[in-house]
């Protein structure tokens, strides 16, 4: 399958019993792009035949942390104005990655960009 201009194909780990999806990168390599139990999602797999990974390198270079909920977290008890009124960032929730932002009794769920453009 084809996903912008990415050759995508499934692979499997046999030992976890988990399947998952794997990129051509510009390279030729074969890159993992679901977290499985034993393989982090961006190494360089080998798969056989059956698209079975027989062997993996982790690389670092394509990883990325993400640090949204850092940001986010560092921001609790900030303030905010928006058309509600002035609220106050109460905590993250770290399912959605969203700030929880109380307005009087209501409260809301906002993402880190709509946080950065109503802080006080």
């Amino acid at each position: 399958m084809k996903i912008n201009n990415k050759e995508y194909i499934k692979a499997r780990d046999p030992k976890a019993r988990e399947i998952g999806w794997a990129y051509y990168n510009e390279q030729g390599q074969l890159i993992l792009d679901n977290k499985f139990e034993n393989i982090p999602c961006g190494s360089i797999i080998k798969v056989d035949d059956n698209r079975n990974i027989v062997d993996f390198e982790v690389t670092k270079s394509e990883v990325k942390p993400d640090t949204r909920l850092d940001q986010l977290k560092f921001l609790v008890g900030r303030k905010v104005k928006a058309k509600a009124g002035e609220g106050e960032i109460v905590g993250v929730d770290k399912f959605s990655i969203r700030a929880e932002v109380k307005f009087g009794e209501s409260l809301k769920h906002w993402p880190l960009p709509t946080v950065l453009d109503h802080l006080i």
